[in-house]
């Protein structure tokens, strides 16, 4: 299944994926933008668990899990670790899986957006003879997760000793053992319309005297692997019966039970995203600038212990509250903190790219004893007011910020977004839920056309904003200073280049982010050495928060 699923991502995104073991995610480093889906029939496998609590550790997101379980009956050992629970409902598998097999590669090649044949044949003449002693499996590029399905059903039956190469990769010298074990080798020839002429001809090639089974079928990819899955499943099927074993039900050793169930979480160290690895990707710098981003990360530690914080400006979406909850309002435990430190006396602005929606959500929770004194930057900064203040009169629209619309609701049906013009800024959000930073080149390449539109185009974690070149978030920084308050700290989510934030967070040397960061060295960083991100982090960096007398002091020693 990883394998079929990486193919299609390759295909359908352009983009890099790869199939791996538990194991060997646990020892890798996390990617920036890069998800995990694990596939698991039943979920409860203990390397199931390892593979979602070192993905999460790792910084991969979202991780995913597809299961034949609903997420209620998956163990709470493994949600914890999972974004989204998926699942392809199918009848329970014996010991090799079968039906989840199916119903999960279906399942994955519809989501593809790919449409399925009204119907399939698992059944082959070729697939109904027993394979030999040893088996080499040779297909196509779109052949490679047939080619693991029956080479994974033949070592964990042991009915036959199997090796895979492509169709080409078998020609570079593979043909010279298949001569030596001939008389004990089956080679297994898996094809589509898109092999068909070259697996034809590799086996025009072969002495007559090979024992050869060609499972083809005419169906293009991806339908095609599902087809051959099934050949797959029955030509095992025809072996173990000729040996007189039954591949569902084959017979576990106690130690093969044991095996199973071992846990290895305890003694694989697992990778963790920390700050000086956020840095160190945000820079473009390999493993070994680590020791410079460490001194410069600890000397930042040990110079805002020393700072009197004066005034805290937040972002508020992705920060405050998970950018896919922002429409529920702030969590009982972000509010409940945010009160307690407006009560104590520290002045708290914020920053958004919203309108008057964050005004009527923050007066939700915020006493109005202090809207008078609270500023708030709406807009992305390009209305400043405190929430006091009631809404400003609808004003016109700048003539670019129009332009900039006109240009960009053309493209929307093709491109699968939609457009808001506000007065200060053109907001753009994608109808498939793709991220800002998904969106961002494409609205950026409308925006540079001839005649080219002068306008900043930023990232959030849900859309992209068009605004002004004046207009910045670091206006909110900029108007607590007015107020007397010098030492100001910020915090936000999007603090990589194009992110929302990054000019809020490169406008105070006292900045945190609660998932990207910048590449700058003196500022913005993100201080987890886990999977902890948004508004728990931010919960956590607050609870770091100790009044003074001169002022409020933050002091991190992580866990």
């Amino acid at each position: 299944m990883a394998e079929l699923a990486a193919q299609l991502h390759r295909q359908v995104s352009g983009r890099s994926a790869r199939a791996t073991t538990p194991l060997g995610l646990a020892a890798e480093a996390g990617e920036r933008d890069a998800a995990v889906v694990l596939f698991s029939a039943g979920g409860r496998n203990p390397d199931t668990r390892l593979a979602a609590r070192a993905a999460r550790l790792a910084g991969f997101r979202p991780v995913v899990v597809v299961s034949c379980r609903s997420s209620s009956d998956l163990p709470p050992a493994l949600l914890r670790h999972v974004d989204i629970a998926v699942q392809t409902p199918s009848p329970k598998d014996g010991f090799l899986a079968t039906s989840s097999v199916i119903a999960m590669a279906v399942g994955i090649v519809r989501a593809f957006g790919f449409e399925m044949p009204t119907e399939l044949k698992f059944e082959s003449d070729m697939a109904r003879e027993p394979l030999r002693e040893r088996t080499v499996v040779v297909g196509g590029a779109l052949q490679r997760a047939a080619m693991v399905d029956l080479d994974t059903r033949l070592a964990e039956t042991g009915l036959s000793t199997s090796q895979t190469a492509d169709l080409r990769n078998f020609a570079h010298g593979r043909h010279v053992g298949l001569v030596r074990n001939s008389d004990m080798t089956t080679v297994v020839v898996f094809s589509d319309p898109s092999s068909e002429a070259l697996a034809g001809r590799t086996v025009e090639i072969l002495p007559d005297s090979t024992d050869v089974r060609r499972l083809h079928s005419p169906h293009a990819f991806p339908a095609s692997a599902v087809e051959l899955f099934g050949h797959s499943m029955h030509i095992v099927g025809a072996t173990g019966s000729a040996q007189g074993v039954d591949p569902a039900r084959p017979g576990v050793a106690r130690f093969g039970r044991e095996l199973y169930r071992l846990s290895a979480g305890k003694s694989v160290p697992l990778a963790r995203l920390g700050p000086v690895e956020r840095k160190l990707a945000a820079a473009g710098l390999h493993r070994g600038h680590s020791d410079k981003a460490r001194r410069r990360l600890q000397e930042w530690l040990a110079a805002i212990q020393d700072v009197p914080i004066a005034g805290l400006v937040l972002d508020y979406d992705g920060t405050c509250s998970a950018t896919d909850r922002r429409h529920e309002g702030l969590g009982p435990e972000v509010g409940a903190k945010l009160r307690d430190l407006f009560e104590q006396g520290l002045p708290i602005a914020f920053a958004s790219g919203r309108g008057e929606s964050l005004v009527q959500d923050t007066q939700e929770w915020i006493p109005q004893e202090y809207w008078a004194t609270t500023w708030v930057g709406l807009y992305n900064g390009a209305q400043m007011k405190t929430l006091d203040e009631p809404p400003e009169d609808e004003i016109p629209a700048n003539p670019a910020l129009e332009k900039a619309f006109e240009r960009l609701e053309a493209e929307a049906p093709e491109l699968e977004f939609s457009v808001k013009l506000r007065p200060n800024q053109v907001s753009v959000r994608s109808e498939r839920e793709y991220s800002g930073i998904q969106l961002l080149p494409s609205v950026s390449a409308i925006l540079k056309r001839s005649p080219n539109l002068d306008l900043k185009v930023i990232a959030s974690g849900h859309s992209v904003d068009i605004v002004l070149p004046s207009t910045s978030k670091a206006a909110v920084v900029d108007r607590l200073r007015r107020c007397g308050l010098h030492e100001v700290m910020a915090i936000g989510d999007q603090g990589q280049r194009d992110g929302n934030d990054y000019e809020l967070l490169a406008s105070t040397p006292w900045s945190l982010s609660v998932d990207r960061v910048s590449a700058d060295l003196s500022r913005c960083w993100n201080l987890e050495d886990g999977p902890e991100a948004g508004p728990r982090l931010l919960l956590r960096y607050l609870n770091k928060l100790r009044p003074g007398s001169s002022g409020w002091r933050f002091q991190w020693r992580g866990r």
